[in-house]
C-alpha cells in the first residue's frame, strides 16, 4: 500500500474534521428539540446535569489519554509507541476497578446523593438509576480513550473523525429508539452507554487489525531504551496535561 504523503494526509485530516464538525452540529440541532419535546424540561434538564457531572468524572483518568497521545506523537519508533500504549493501558486496568469500587461504596454510604442534582420527587428514582448507568459506562469506557490517542499518534486523525461521526449518529438513533418504544431516562442511559461501548470496541478492532498489524510488518523487535516509555514519565505527562 502506498503511504499517504504529508500534504495529502493534512488535507484528509482537515476535510474530515470539517465534515465531522458540520455533521455533529446538524445532529445536535436535530436532537435537542426532539429530546426536549419527548422528555419535557424537567427530565431533559436532569439529563444535562448528569452529563455535566460526567465531564468532571473524566478527571479520574489522571490525564493518561492525553499523556499517551503526546508521547506516542513524540516518538517515531514503533516499539516505543506500542510500549507507551501498553503501559498506559496497564495503569487504566488499575485505575478503573478502583474508581468503580469507590463509586459503589459512595452509593452505599450516601444513598441520598441524588439530592445533589435536585430532581423532582416523582422522577428521583429514574434520575438516580440513569445517573448510575451513565457513570458506570463512562468509567468502563475510560481505557478506550487510549485507542483514540493511539490512532492520532499514528497520524490517522481522519479515522478518529469518522468514528466520532458514527458515535454521533448512534446518539440520534438512541433518541429515536427511546421515542418509538416510549421509554424513560433509564433506558436512554442504558442504550447510550451500550452504543458508545460498541463504537469503542469496533474502533479498537479497527486499530488492531488495520493500523497496528499493518504497521508491525517488517518491524524488528528491538528493546528501546526510552524514558518516555516509563510509568513515571507517562504519569507525570498526564498530570501536567491536567493543569
Amino acid at each position: 500500500m502506498t503511504p499517504i504523503s504529508n500534504n495529502n494526509l493534512y488535507r484528509i485530516t482537515l476535510y474530515s474534521s470539517l465534515i465531522k464538525t458540520i455533521f455533529i452540529t446538524i445532529i445536535s440541532i436535530v436532537m435537542v428539540p426532539i429530546t426536549l419535546n419527548y422528555f419535557g424540561s424537567e427530565k431533559y434538564g436532569i439529563w444535562n446535569v448528569i452529563n455535566s457531572f460526567l465531564v468532571y468524572l473524566s478527571v479520574t483518568n489522571l490525564g493518561l489519554n492525553s499523556a499517551a497521545s503526546i508521547l506516542i506523537n513524540k516518538n517515531s519508533n514503533f516499539n516505543s509507541k506500542i510500549e507507551i500504549l501498553k503501559k498506559s493501558f496497564k495503569l487504566f486496568s488499575v485505575i478503573v476497578p478502583i474508581i468503580l469500587i469507590v463509586l459503589a461504596l459512595s452509593n452505599y454510604i450516601f444513598p441520598n446523593w441524588v439530592s445533589i442534582i435536585n430532581p423532582p420527587k416523582n422522577i428521583e428514582y429514574e434520575a438516580k438509576l440513569s445517573s448510575i448507568i451513565l457513570v458506570f459506562f463512562s468509567v468502563i469506557n475510560l481505557p478506550f480513550s487510549l485507542v483514540t490517542s493511539a490512532i492520532n499518534g499514528f497520524q490517522k486523525n481522519h479515522i478518529d473523525n469518522f468514528f466520532t461521526i458514527i458515535s454521533s449518529l448512534f446518539s440520534l438513533i438512541c433518541v429515536i429508539m427511546v421515542i418509538n418504544l416510549n421509554k424513560d431516562l433509564i433506558f436512554f442511559a442504558l442504550i447510550n452507554g451500550v452504543s458508545v461501548l460498541f463504537v469503542n470496541i469496533i474502533k479498537t478492532i479497527y486499530f488492531y487489525f488495520l493500523i497496528y498489524k499493518k504497521s508491525n510488518i517488517n518491524v524488528e523487535i528491538i528493546e528501546v531504551d526510552n524514558k518516555d516509555t516509563s510509568y513515571k514519565v507517562i504519569l507525570s505527562t498526564g498530570y501536567r496535561s491536567m493543569l
